[in-house]
C-alpha cells in the first residue's frame, strides 16, 4: 500500500510538470508586448467579460486606470478589436463600490476623465468585470480562465481625442503608482497581488522593451529572461501620479552637467514614463545637453555640416552607413541618487535618417520625461511597496515565448499606423518622409516575425524534449514498482515455505487421513449392505422351504 502511494504521488509531480509546460503562457503573469517606435507605444492584450473579448491596451505608466472603448462611446476612432460589450442588467454599482469609494458618482455611475500632455483625452465611467491578462486565451480553455482571471475595475471609454482617437490599440492599461483612493479606483496590478496574495506575488511589475516588442511581467521579473550575472542598479520614486525620480547629473562622453533642484522644487519633477514615445527635458536641462553635444563634437574634432539647436539634428559631411554612425556618438550616462549611473546608448537614443542624426529628445516645460527610447532594452522593475524601481540591462528579446506573433499589414491597419506616426512627438525632420520610413519598417517587421516564428519552432522542440522526458520518468517508476511488488511476493513465499513446512505436512497427512478415513467407511457400509443382503436371501429362502 505505502508503495503504491508513492507511486500516486510522483505520478502526480509528473502530470503537474507536464500541465505546466504545456500551458499557454510560459508564466502566467508574463505577457508579449506588441509595438515600437514607429507605431509609438507598446500595448499587451487583455480579455474582458464573460466571452473573454480581446482588447489591445497601451502599456503608460502615466497613467491610473485600464480603460477600453465601449459599445457606447459617442466619439470614438476605428481601433484594433470590436468595442466591449457594456451591459447594463449587468451593471452594479454597489459591486463597485465595495473595492472603490468613487468621490464623482452621477447617475449611479462613477465617471472619470483623462488628460495628456500632448493634448489627447479619455472620459467614460467605471464597471467592473472578469479580466485575464496577455496571450493566455488564444485557444479558450476553461479551467485556465477560471484560474488565472479575476474581477476588476475597468473605465469604459466613452469619448476620444486627438492621438488616442486615431490610435490602433483600444484602451489603456493605466500603471501608475497611486491607485485605490476616492480618485482612482484599485488597478489590474493591486488585483493580481491580491489574487496571488497566497503565493507571494509582489505588488509590482516589470517593463522590458526592445526596438520591436517586449514584455511585462506582473509580480516582479521574470528572472528566467534575465542574464545570470545581472547587476541590478535600485532607485527610489517619489509617492505621485507618476514615477518620480530624482536626477542629479548627465553625462554626454567627457561633458558632465548638474541637474538644477529646480526642476523638482519649481518645476514638476522627473518622470519614467513608458506612455512617452521619446524623452523630453525641460529648457535649461535641454541646453546644456545641446551645449555638450557641440562641445564633444569640437573637442574630438569630428566633421559635421551643422547642428539645429532646436532639435538637436546633425548632417555629416563625409558619406557615413547608418551603422557607423553610433561610432561617433558616446554613451550617455544618467545619473540618480547614491551616485546610481544608468547607461543611455546611442542606439536607443538616436534616430538616423536620410544622412541625419536627431537626439530623440524634444523640449517640455517645467519636466523632465523619460520615455520608451530610454527605457529601451532595459527590463524595469516598478515595486510599488517598496516605492522602488529596479533596472537591469537586458535585450528584451521573445525568446522562449510559445505565444505566435500575428503580423497584421492589412491597409486599414496599415493607415492607422500612418495616422498615428504623423501625431507622434518628434523632431519634424523624422516626419519628413514617412513613406520610406513604413516600407522600411515592413521589411523589418517581416524579418522579427520570421525570427520569432523560428523561435517558437525551437521552443515547441524543447517542449516535446521536455515531455518525453517526463514521459520516460514515469515509465521508469512503474518499471520500478513493478520489479518490487515481483520480488516482495517471491520474497514472501519463500519465508512462508521456509517458516510453514510443518504446517503443509500436517495439512498433507490430514488430507490423506481424510482419504484413507473416507475409504474406509466406504468399504463398512458395502460390507454391511452385503451382510444385510445375505440375510435376506437366508429368510427368503426359509419361506420358500416352509
Amino acid at each position: 500500500m505505502i508503495i503504491v502511494l508513492f507511486l500516486l504521488i510522483e505520478l502526480q509531480k509528473c502530470n503537474k510538470e507536464i500541465n505546466h509546460e504545456n500551458r499557454s503562457v510560459d508564466n502566467p503573469h508574463t505577457a508579449i508586448l506588441y509595438g515600437n517606435s514607429t507605431l509609438g507605444y507598446y500595448y499587451m492584450n487583455i480579455y474582458v467579460g464573460e466571452n473573454m473579448t480581446k482588447h489591445s491596451v497601451i502599456v503608460d505608466t502615466g497613467s491610473q486606470t485600464t480603460t477600453i472603448k465601449c459599445d457606447q462611446c459617442h466619439q470614438c476612432g476605428q481601433h484594433e478589436n470590436p468595442p466591449y460589450q457594456f451591459n447594463q442588467n449587468n451593471y452594479n454599482s454597489t459591486d463597485l463600490r465595495i473595492d472603490f469609494n468613487c468621490s464623482s458618482f452621477q447617475n449611479n455611475r462613477c465617471n472619470f476623465a483623462s488628460y495628456y500632455v500632448e493634448g489627447s483625452s479619455i472620459g467614460g465611467f467605471y464597471f467592473k468585470d472578469k479580466v485575464l491578462i496577455g496571450d493566455g486565451l488564444i485557444q479558450l480553455d476553461d479551467q485556465y480562465v477560471k484560474q488565472e482571471s479575476f474581477e476588476s475595475i475597468l473605465g469604459c471609454t466613452q469619448f476620444e481625442t486627438g492621438q488616442l482617437y486615431n490610435q490602433l490599440a483600444d484602451g489603456i492599461f493605466g500603471l501608475a503608482p497611486i491607485s485605490n483612493n476616492s480618485q482612482f479606483p484599485p488597478n489590474l496590478i493591486d488585483y493580481i497581488a491580491k489574487k496571488d496574495k497566497a503565493f507571494s506575488i509582489k505588488r509590482g511589475f516589470s517593463i522590458c522593451l526592445n526596438d520591436d516588442y517586449g514584455y511585462i511581467s506582473v509580480g516582479g521579473y521574470d528572472q528566467l529572461r534575465l542574464d545570470p550575472d545581472f547587476k541590478i542598479n535600485k532607485i527610489k520614486f517619489k509617492p505621485s501620479q507618476q514615477y518620480q525620480v530624482n536626477l542629479t547629473k548627465i553625462a554626454f562622453g567627457d561633458q558632465i552637467f548638474t541637474i538644477d533642484d529646480s526642476i523638482n522644487t519649481q518645476g514638476q519633477g522627473i518622470f519614467i514614463d513608458s506612455g512617452a514615445t521619446i524623452s523630453y527635458m525641460d529648457q535649461k536641462i535641454y541646453n546644456q545637453l545641446v551645449q555638450s553635444i557641440k562641445d564633444h563634437f569640437e573637442i574630438n574634432q569630428i566633421p559635421i555640416k551643422s547642428l539645429i539647436q532646436q532639435q538637436v539634428c546633425f548632417e555629416f559631411i563625409q558619406n557615413i552607413s547608418n551603422s557607423d554612425y553610433y561610432q561617433y556618438f558616446p554613451i550617455m550616462k544618467f545619473v540618480f541618487d547614491d551616485d546610481i549611473e544608468i547607461n543611455w546608448k546611442p542606439q536607443e537614443y538616436l534616430n538616423i535618417q536620410n544622412k541625419q542624426v536627431c537626439i530623440g529628445v524634444d523640449k517640455l516645460s517645467d519636466r523632465v520625461i523619460l520615455g520608451q527610447n530610454w527605457m529601451r532594452k532595459k527590463d524595469i522593475l516598478f515595486d510599488l511597496d517598496q516605492q522602488e524601481i529596479s533596472i537591469v540591462s537586458a535585450n528584451c528579446t521573445l525568446d522562449y515565448f510559445k505565444l505566435q506573433v500575428i503580423n497584421t499589414s492589412d491597409n486599414q491597419t496599415d493607415k492607422q499606423n500612418q495616422q498615428v506616426l504623423q501625431n507622434i512627438r518628434l523632431p519634424s525632420v523624422l516626419k519628413s518622409n514617412i513613406k520610406e520610413r513604413d516600407d522600411e519598417n515592413k521589411d523589418q517587421d517581416n524579418e522579427i516575425v520570421k525570427k520569432v516564428n523560428e523561435d517558437i519552432s525551437k521552443q515547441d522542440v524543447v517542449k516535446n524534449e521536455e515531455d518525453e522526458h517526463s514521459w520516460l520518468e514515469i515509465f521508469f517508476y512503474i518499471f520500478i514498482v513493478v520489479i518490487t511488488l515481483k520480488g516482495l511476493i517471491f520474497l514472501g513465499l519463500y519465508i512462508m515455505k521456509r517458516l510453514g513446512g510443518n504446517f503443509y505436512t500436517y495439512q498433507q497427512k490430514h488430507e490423506r487421513f481424510q482419504k484413507l478415513n473416507n475409504q474406509i467407511h466406504i468399504d463398512d457400509e458395502d460390507e454391511k449392505d452385503s451382510r444385510e443382503h445375505k440375510i435376506e436371501l437366508v429368510i427368503q429362502q426359509s419361506d420358500i422351504i416352509a
